[in-house]
C-alpha cells in the first residue's frame, strides 16, 4: 500500500471518530466523547509522519507534490467542517446544561425557603432564666 493510501486512510479514520463524536455530544456521552478525542489525538502523530512519507514517495517517483495537495486539501476542507458541526453541537449542550444548571439552584432555593418555613426559629436560650 503506497504511503498516501496509508495517509488518506488515516484521515477516513479521522473523519469516522468525528462522525462518533458528533453522536456523543448529541447524547451527552461524554466518556465516549473523551475516547473520540483521545483517538484523533493519536492520529494526528500519525498523520504527520505519513504526510512526510507520501511526500518522500512522490519526490523519489519525480512525481508533482500538487497531486497530493488537492485530495488532501479537499478531506481536510471536509474535516474542519465536521469539527466545527462538532463545535456547534457542544454550544448547545453547554446552554441546555446551563439551562439545568439554573433550574436546580432555583429549586434548592426554593427548598431552603420550604425548610425554613416549616422549622422553628432557634431559640436564644433566654427563656431558661425566666
Amino acid at each position: 500500500m503506497s504511503a498516501q493510501v496509508k495517509l488518506m486512510s488515516l484521515y477516513e479514520d479521522w473523519r469516522a471518530w468525528t462522525q462518533v463524536e458528533g453522536d456523543a455530544i448529541l447524547t451527552m456521552d461524554w466518556a465516549r466523547v473523551a475516547q473520540c478525542q483521545d483517538a484523533k489525538k493519536e492520529l494526528q502523530a500519525a498523520i504527520a509522519r505519513r504526510t512526510q512519507d507520501a511526500r518522500d514517495e512522490l519526490r523519489l517517483q519525480g512525481a508533482d507534490q500538487r497531486i497530493l495537495d488537492g485530495p488532501l486539501r479537499a478531506m481536510v476542507n471536509e474535516l474542519i467542517g465536521l469539527e466545527m458541526r462538532n463545535q456547534e453541537y457542544l454550544s448547545g449542550q453547554r446552554v441546555v446544561l446551563e439551562k439545568d444548571r439554573l433550574e436546580i439552584e432555583e429549586g434548592g432555593r426554593r427548598v431552603a425557603k420550604i425548610h425554613k418555613s416549616y422549622t422553628a426559629p432557634a431559640s436564644a436560650g433566654w427563656e431558661q432564666y425566666s
